[in-house]
């Protein structure tokens, strides 16, 4: 008896095709064996991608915030220096204007996800603050911030830059 037989049936544009059939080969055993292998292979190979797209929209993720921060530490200095201009005008109309872009500037900032670190009058604290000066105290209290030299960013819960400032001692 031959291992391999030939039948012929039609296809789809009508004309007959040999398609050769197979006797199995083994008994059922092993072909639900073999099967279960298949299977087991097919869902480690969808777990495996299912963590590869995890892993790449988290590293994706990742990169997207890293080049925002990157991006706002490059604007910070411009709000500086319009926080710096806003001291030395005099004329009103001038001083309007720069308080028009300040303004702007600080809701493009809060857009992004951007908050500014409010110190003045709190409790110390190196994870956010970088003291530059230490000031004796009126009221008795130690490490309260007196004055804020320069603002501090947070992004995402992320220091972006440290508020500079003035301590009680």
């Amino acid at each position: 008896m031959a291992a391999n037989t030939t039948k012929t049936s039609p296809n789809r544009n009508g004309k007959s095709s040999a398609t050769p059939r197979h006797k199995p080969s083994g008994s059922r055993t092993q072909q639900k064996s073999s099967d279960n292998e298949y299977l087991l292979l097919s869902q480690r190979l969808k777990a495996e991608f299912d963590n590869y797209k995890k892993r790449t929209s988290i590293e994706m993720e990742s990169k997207f915030n890293d080049g925002k921060a990157y991006a706002i530490l490059k604007i910070i200095p411009v709000l500086d220096s319009i926080v710096q201009a806003k001291r030395v005008v005099t004329d009103e109309n001038s001083a309007r204007g720069i308080d028009m872009i300040y303004d702007n500037m600080e809701k493009i900032l809060r857009d992004l996800g951007v908050e500014k670190i409010d110190c003045v009058g709190k409790e110390f604290d190196p994870n956010y603050h970088n003291a530059v000066m230490a000031e004796d105290s009126t009221d008795g209290r130690e490490n309260i911030i007196l004055e804020e030299l320069q603002a501090g960013y947070i992004l995402d819960g992320r220091v972006l830059r440290h508020s500079v400032v003035k301590v009680s001692r």
